[in-house]
């Protein structure tokens, strides 16, 4: 799943990938391109950043092979 704020300024990729037969790699980048943002864009940030939790707060479902 890829998150991004509006216009660019920041974004939040996040990836189950089974990388072996017994290995599960996550990954999750959290990226901000700016280091002040102004208030207008405090909603944007302050979605993206619910969404991030949500999406790690995800359960990881594992199931044998038949």
């Amino acid at each position: 799943a890829v998150l991004e704020l509006p216009g660019g300024s920041g974004h939040f990729h996040y990836s189950a990938v089974a990388s072996a037969a017994d290995t599960v790699q996550l990954i999750a980048r959290f990226y901000l391109r700016d280091t002040v943002y102004p208030a207008v864009a405090y909603a944007s940030l302050r979605e993206l950043y619910r969404l991030l939790l949500s999406k790690q707060a995800e359960k990881l479902v594992i199931r044998k092979k038949a």
